[in-house]
């Protein structure tokens, strides 16, 4: 009887253990799915780049300017980071050498010690090179579409000549010229002065773009000149006046206008300008307006006036 009951105690006693063992696995997926259900990541995007490394002695091509940033945390201080964004993402370039292909793993610091944080990409592989400065004059360059018929270029000048520009030793000797391109697409017809951004090309004039400029615009002085002279205007009769009728007089109103062409050797082959007027119809002195003036010619040209007025002055035998 007394074996009985020590088995009982025995069996009551596994029981027992059993029953908190399994009592403490649940209690432990509970507080684990707590603490699970407490946390959240979130991303947050383009967070700056700081990069150290000898700046005035190395140039570093490959460096991004942003990165994405994957945060893992409780969900109060996730959503509290992601707002303040006090942590930094930091390249450390300082214990590196010239030359390719060198892979750094991206840092980020000052970052809650709860907080967990990996960038995108978690690696950079990049180039360092020897940084050289030269100095290299502005080309002003404006496109000859921008020019109003009848008028060209004199002179264009920029602010300031020349421009320092540092980068790697081979794409600061690729540098074959520096221009100043205005985007403003405004027809020109008179003296303007633009904003121009700094472009550097190849002797291909493909733009080079890891470089540093210590300045980006200037601003282009554009001087124009007009290709244009004055030339009476010249009646083209066409028909005769009906039997019984003769001409007095023609005059025109006004007798020169102004003509413009592309290039001055263009203009010199104009010399006169004319105007139709029709006689056959007509019996009594008359005025007529809109006339259009043109020259005989195929080559591109404008005038200051399109069309004059012509008093007729008619009598009968």
């Amino acid at each position: 009887m007394k074996e009985n009951k020590n088995s009982l105690k025995i069996i009551s006693l596994l029981i027992a253990i059993l029953l908190f063992i399994s009592v403490n696995d649940n209690l432990s997926e509970i507080f684990s799915n707590q603490a699970k259900s407490n946390h959240t990541t979130t991303w947050i995007r383009n967070v700056p780049v700081e990069v150290n490394y000898d700046k005035e002695k190395f140039y570093v091509l490959g460096i991004p300017d942003t990165v994405d940033v994957k945060i893992t945390g409780p969900v109060a201080k996730v959503q509290k980071e992601s707002l303040d964004r006090k942590f930094k993402v930091k390249l450390d370039f300082s214990k590196i050498n010239v030359g390719d292909d060198q892979k750094i793993k991206v840092e980020i610091t000052d970052l809650d010690s709860s907080l967990e944080a990996v960038s995108e990409p978690e690696f950079v592989t990049a180039s360092v090179r020897n940084r050289i400065t030269k100095e290299f004059s502005i080309v002003p360059v404006i496109k000859n579409e921008r020019l109003l018929l009848g008028y060209s270029v004199s002179a264009k000048t920029v602010s300031n000549p020349t421009v320092k520009i540092s980068g790697a030793e081979e794409s600061i000797n690729s540098i074959y010229e520096v221009r100043a391109e205005s985007d403003v697409k405004t027809k020109i017809n008179s003296n303007v002065n633009e904003e121009a951004k700094l472009v550097a090309y190849d002797r291909n004039f493909n733009k080079i773009e890891d470089i540093d400029m210590e300045r980006t615009t200037t601003t282009i002085n554009i001087t124009v000149e007009s290709i244009e002279k004055t030339l009476p205007v010249s009646v083209n009769q066409i028909g005769t006046l009906p039997a019984g009728y003769s001409l007095e007089s023609i005059d025109i109103v006004p007798e020169n206008v102004n003509i413009r062409t592309e290039t001055k050797e263009s203009l010199a082959t104009i010399n006169e300008v004319f105007v139709d007027v029709e006689l056959s119809n007509l019996t009594s002195s008359a005025e007529l307006s809109n006339l259009k003036v043109y020259a005989n010619t195929s080559i591109p040209y404008s005038l200051d006036t399109a069309t004059v007025k012509v008093n007729i002055k008619i009598k009968k035998n």
